[in-house]
């Protein structure tokens, strides 16, 4: 469960960076250069709270999008 939700957590850092990316028209190198900061930084995150893996850094100029508990058909977070 926790590998599923940090591939969730990196997937929406990448899909921010990439809307970032075209919003400001980032260069590649800007971009590869976010791109790496912000991935060092959700790693540090696994490594200070490696069962609790909820949020995403925050990137300058773009909104931080935290991961919700899945839900079952019933409305209830599933753990």
């Amino acid at each position: 469960m926790v590998t599923y939700l940090r591939n969730i957590e990196q997937a929406q850092l990448l899909h921010a960076i990439f809307d970032k990316a075209k919003a400001t028209a980032l260069s590649f190198a800007e971009f590869k250069a976010e791109l790496a900061d912000a991935i060092n930084q959700l790693r540090q995150n696994y490594r200070s709270e490696p069962e609790t893996p909820t949020s995403v850094p925050i990137l300058s100029g773009t909104t931080a999008v935290k991961t919700a508990p899945a839900c079952s058909s019933v409305g209830k977070p599933i753990h």
